[in-house]
């Protein structure tokens, strides 16, 4: 059993919203998780983005690339009717999906949360109610208990 933990949309294109809901930025919020990480035996880090596969140059200037062992593309937002026709058109959209919550109508069960059933999963990042939301409906709907890091979710 691994101790995971996933950082959840940790980018600086929500700088705005990191300002505006905690008084905080990306470069900030790094340190802080490069802290947590630091204080904490992590065995496996996620990192998902809410488009790209890889770290980039604010990842590695800040330092939390170094600590990243994963990198995921993770979205939110999806509404059941652009699914039923994205799926037969897009082979992107042929994975496995479950109803949402208040934020998303559809969320992404995606493979790599599958791979986590028996760790001992902390889920982090933005924004609880929103994106965090979509993170805990796909770990229920897996059946995958996980621990809030209170303190990193925005």
């Amino acid at each position: 059993m691994k101790k995971v933990l996933i950082i959840h949309h940790l980018e600086p294109c929500w700088e705005s919203a990191y300002n505006r809901i905690a008084n905080t930025n990306f470069e900030s919020l790094c340190q802080d998780f490069i802290e947590h990480i630091e204080d904490n035996q992590y065995d496996w880090i996620i990192l998902t983005q809410f488009e790209d596969l890889k770290a980039q140059n604010y990842h590695y200037l800040t330092g939390i690339a170094y600590y990243i062992n994963q990198w995921e593309e993770y979205g939110y937002g999806w509404g059941r009717e652009v699914l039923e026709d994205e799926k037969h058109i897009n082979p992107k959209y042929r994975q496995e999906w479950c109803d949402g919550g208040n934020h998303s109508e559809m969320v992404l069960v995606a493979d790599w949360m599958k791979e986590l059933k028996n760790d001992d999963v902390y889920i982090s990042g933005a924004f609880d109610g929103e994106c965090i939301e979509d993170l805990e409906i796909a770990l229920d709907f897996l059946e995958i208990d996980y621990k809030r890091v209170e303190s990193l979710i925005i």
